[in-house]
């Protein structure tokens, strides 16, 4: 059977397996690597307020995924540990992260900085 009694599709299907370079070797195929870690200067970390997933991890210890299981699960309320900025991003609250694993034993003194959080916030902690 030669490539003139095949339809136009099957040809041109051959045609892109069999294609080669002008070597005669086959072409590579481009496969992802694997997403770098991304490395955060901890003084800017530690000042901003406000951070990704990843800055995050690196200021209380945490992996990304157990911040997101701590979201889920209601232990991280938004809009005072996490704010979501797009339907894709989000930013945690740096300061309010690492006093609420610093009191994680005293959770009155955690809730007193986050009273005084939404007090000095412009909102005063309402959603409007």
């Amino acid at each position: 059977m030669s490539n003139f009694d095949l339809p136009a599709r099957a040809k041109a299907k051959d045609a892109r397996f069999s294609a080669t370079t002008q070597n005669g070797t086959r072409p590579r195929v481009k496969r992802r690597s694997k997403p770098i870690r991304r490395k955060y200067d901890l003084d800017f970390q530690q000042t901003a307020e406000f951070v990704d997933k990843w800055g995050a991890a690196q200021l209380t210890g945490p992996s990304p995924e157990t911040l997101k299981k701590y979201r889920l699960s209601g232990l991280l309320i938004e809009d005072i540990y996490w704010v979501r900025i797009n339907s894709k991003a989000l930013r945690y609250n740096a300061k309010l992260l690492v006093d609420w694993l610093r009191n994680h034993g005293n959770p009155r003194a955690h809730e007193q900085i986050v009273e005084l959080y939404l007090a000095a916030s412009p909102a005063n902690g309402r959603k409007t």
